[in-house]
């Protein structure tokens, strides 16, 4: 995948907005969190699983710990993760490729 294609309407994507809005927190902070994890998911090379913590993407982000916990928490309620791998709707990537 194009790392374009992966920002594109990001910043209103409804399902970081929602987690945004699940764990009271700005929609920068549940934005940044994600970008955060497909980058080291990316990385990892892992059919999506990632290892980044709630500690090291709070001081990549000046954010207390307390923020990310709560936006990571949120992301595991609406099924954007699960269990340290990005939750993938083959659905909607269907929808994007063609």
């Amino acid at each position: 995948m194009e790392p374009r294609s992966v920002l594109v309407g990001m910043p209103t994507d409804a399902s970081l907005i929602e987690a945004a809005s699940l764990a009271g927190v700005a929609r920068v902070a549940a934005v940044a969190t994600w970008v955060l994890i497909v980058e080291d998911a990316a990385a990892l090379d892992n059919d999506g699983s990632f290892a980044i913590t709630a500690r090291r993407i709070a001081a990549y982000l000046a954010e207390p710990v307390e923020t990310i916990e709560a936006v990571l928490e949120a992301f595991e309620a609406i099924g954007l993760t699960a269990h340290g791998y990005i939750a993938i709707d083959t659905s909607t990537t269907e929808r994007r490729r063609q």
